[in-house]
This record gives structure tokens, C-alpha cells and sequence, in this order.
């Protein structure tokens, strides 16, 4: 998925005749022993998600160009069914603690 997106958003520059972003995949190892836990790389891949997501919006305010804005737009939904597969994962592993709620406003008041 990342790297269609990246194929994606690169497609823009390249038309434009700037640079595209540069294959991190030089850091990746080919170990088959996981340092470390499921838990914690989920937890580090949905606030990394989060992160694109919120960039993505803030792309979207500051572009004119239709073809920009669609592309983002179709991209976030993309991500978002990602992160609801995780979403998915964390509940069916019991990793979520608890469920957001909103404060019991009877209950602070007395």
C-alpha cells in the first residue's frame, strides 16, 4: 500500500519535473527473529498512520489542484480501512484497556 501510494504522490512531482521521495527500504532487515512485540509495533504503525492521515488533511487544505485533492482524499480512506484493521486486531487480542467513553456528568456532579 505504501509503496502505490508513494507511486501515487510521486506521479505529481515527476509531471512537474521535481524530485520524487527518496526508498527507505535500505533499513530493513532480513531477520526472522521479531525484536519486538506484535503489541508495540501495532501500537507504533497506527500513531504513524495517524500521522499520515493528519498530514494528508492538512494537504487538502493547501492545494487548489482537484487532481491533488482527490488523490488525498482517496488515499485517506485507504489508510483509515488500514487502521481499522488494526482496530480490529487490538480488540480481538484484548489490547484495548478500555473503551473511550465520555465523563459521567450525574456522577461528577454530586
Amino acid at each position: 500500500m505504501s509503496d502505490k501510494q508513494l507511486q501515487i504522490l510521486g506521479s505529481f512531482l515527476e509531471k512537474d519535473g521535481l524530485p520524487g521521495p527518496e526508498a527507505v527500504d535500505f533499513q530493513v532487515t532480513d531477520s526472522q527473529e521479531a525484536p519486538y512485540s506484535d503489541r508495540l509495533i501495532l501500537f507504533h504503525v497506527t500513531v504513524m498512520l495517524a500521522y499520515i492521515i493528519l498530514d494528508y488533511g492538512r494537504g487538502l487544505t493547501n492545494t487548489a489542484r482537484k487532481d491533488v485533492v482527490l488523490a488525498f482524499s482517496r488515499l485517506m480512506v485507504e489508510i483509515m480501512e488500514y487502521v481499522k484493521d488494526g482496530l480490529d486486531l487490538v480488540i480481538k487480542n484484548s489490547w484495548l484497556e478500555r473503551v473511550p467513553e465520555a465523563a459521567d456528568r450525574q456522577e461528577l456532579t454530586q
